[in-house]
């Protein structure tokens, strides 16, 4: 996952997140924003940028590894494909 945490103590509610993440991971939730699609995040750090509260924490490292999105998979050992 790319985008850790949104901090609901330093988060003032303003939603810039929500209309500058290109992928819809960050999606409002009541009053709020929350993380609602983190496998589709490419780590552009948009919300990070946009956020006056500096409340968004991205890593720059994903939980599902690139070789096996979008149809491209890791070739097996032994195979000669």
């Amino acid at each position: 996952m790319a985008v850790e945490k949104i901090d609901p103590d330093r988060c003032s509610g303003c939603l810039r997140c929500v209309e500058v993440c290109p992928m819809d991971v960050i999606r409002p939730e009541g009053p709020d924003p929350k993380i609602k699609y983190p496998e589709d995040c490419q780590s552009c750090y948009l919300c990070v940028l946009e956020c006056p509260a500096g409340a968004i924490g991205v890593t720059p490292w994903r939980a599902i590894p690139l070789g096996n999105v979008y149809g491209c998979f890791e070739k097996k050992v032994g195979s000669t494909n």
